[in-house]
């Protein structure tokens, strides 16, 4: 089977298609400028490359935890021009990590007038986070359900994993140290891209 050619069969639901066919609909009036995403993901100190090479005739070997490893969660956002940003914490606390990020924001005033786009998990949907962001000046809105396609955040995700996975963190404060530098190694074209596949677009140019 193709990689990536499965999806989720609640696509097919005729709610979930309604949900999905309105938000197509609407993404050609989003600025792609003003629009935050926000989702987690998680990291292990187990995390190793997938793929390597080895001499002709000897097999690729790489040791990586089994039994005992530690994982923690990496709650981002992704918007243009800025590059991704992120918190990290042992255990996932929604609220409190997505309190944080939104208060992180380096640039005065530049939530404003911004739509924030989450996930459609039960807990992205937890108290203080909708209030924070609406006194910021910014909308929030949920993606539809089953919907990671629509969410540009995922690829940046892909490669966040790519590259924890080559950095290897075996410990806590190794793997932090490997997420706070792999988020460096994010582009503001990258996230122009990421949000241009994932269809929003406007009439810049979009690297290829």
């Amino acid at each position: 089977m193709e990689k990536g050619a499965t999806y989720a069969a609640e696509q097919e639901r005729a709610d979930v298609r309604a949900a999905c066919e309105a938000w197509f609909e609407a993404q050609p009036e989003l600025d792609p400028d003003r629009l935050v995403f926000l989702d987690e993901t998680a990291a292990a100190t187990s995390m190793a490359r997938r793929y390597g090479w080895a001499p002709r005739g000897e097999r690729c070997r790489l040791a990586a935890p089994l039994g005992y490893y530690k994982t923690t969660t990496v709650t981002a956002a992704l918007r243009y021009p800025r590059a991704v940003r992120h918190c990290a914490n042992g255990r996932s606390h929604e609220r409190q990590v997505l309190l944080q990020l939104r208060h992180r924001d380096p640039d005065p005033g530049a939530a404003a007038g911004r739509h924030r786009r989450h996930g459609n998990l039960p807990a992205h949907k937890v108290a203080g986070v909708q209030d924070a962001i609406e006194a910021a000046g910014a909308r929030l809105l949920y993606l539809p359900s089953y919907s990671s396609d629509l969410n540009p955040i995922e690829q940046a995700f892909a490669k966040l994993k790519a590259l924890l996975r080559s950095a290897a963190g075996r410990t806590i404060p190794d793997l932090w140290a490997a997420i706070r530098q792999a988020f460096m190694r994010f582009t503001p074209q990258e996230c122009r891209n990421y949000l241009a596949a994932a269809g929003y677009e406007n009439d810049l140019a979009v690297a290829t």
